[in-house]
């Protein structure tokens, strides 16, 4: 495992074989992920190989400098990362290459966000407009968001963050419906058709720019209709299904589910 905690400022970072986990800003979690995922055609995630790492640091900022490699099959794409902390900012650089052609259904950024943040305001810059909501309190089995350019929310009250992503569309699901405990704000957007065949040759470049702002104008978030509580009678309606667990009787791997 390569791991390095990187800091600068009020920034706090953990890089991890080619991402950030738990990003703090002056103690506070901004975000608990942030990496980028190279997915094949049956959605199986190839892991990097980490390569060569360059930190250099001023007193206003860091830069930290990565490259990774994903190999697996007819896989074979590279990828320069760059992460820069700064006062009140942090940028997330993806800059990769296919060195085959193959097919895939997501090659990108991905933003974890903490379920701690269930019911806080959001506020979307999209295709189509600004959408205000929030984070889901009950699970979504929709995408809350989606072609999001850039996003606000606050993780605590007064404390403003803004995400701008380059390069592709983004949105958000709510991790909940395959028992992970986050919401993930991704590239590509799902309705766009999959697998699409990558070109050797081909170059793929993304960012997000976090911007932190200690006094923020966000409004609340209506709840939403699917959120609010239900009234419950003592007259019996009918049974739910029972709740396990199974596996195949050739006891082959369970595939996981796309997202």
């Amino acid at each position: 495992m390569n791991r390095q905690v990187l800091r600068s400022g009020d920034w706090q970072v953990e890089w991890e074989d080619g991402g950030l986990r738990r990003l703090m800003w002056s103690g506070v979690e901004i975000a608990s992920g942030l990496y980028a995922a190279v997915r094949d055609r049956d959605w199986g995630t190839v892991p990097p190989r980490i390569g060569e790492t360059v930190l250099t640091e001023t007193e206003e900022m860091l830069e930290f400098r990565f490259a990774c490699e994903h190999v697996r099959d007819d896989i074979d794409f590279m990828w320069r990362g760059t992460v820069v902390l700064a006062p009140r900012r942090l940028r997330f650089e993806f800059d990769g290459i296919a060195r085959s052609s193959f097919l895939r259904n997501r090659i990108g950024i991905c933003v974890l966000h903490s379920m701690a943040f269930a019911g806080k305001a959001v506020r979307a810059e999209t295709e189509s407009g600004t959408v205000s909501g929030h984070f889901p309190e009950a699970i979504s089995p929709h995408q809350p968001f989606m072609d999001i350019k850039a996003m606000a929310y606050e993780p605590v009250p007064g404390l403003a963050v803004r995400m701008a992503f380059g390069g592709d569309l983004f949105e958000m699901e709510d991790q909940r419906n395959w028992t992970d405990a986050s919401y993930k704000t991704y590239c590509t957007p799902l309705r766009l058709p999959f697998p699409v065949k990558v070109e050797a040759g081909e170059r793929i470049r993304q960012t997000v720019d976090i911007v932190i702002d200690p006094a923020s104008d966000i409004q609340p978030a209506q709840p939403a209709a699917h959120g609010r509580p239900l009234a419950l009678t003592g007259e019996t309606v009918g049974r739910l299904p029972e709740i396990g667990f199974c596996l195949p009787k050739a006891r082959q791997p369970i595939r996981s589910w796309p997202g």
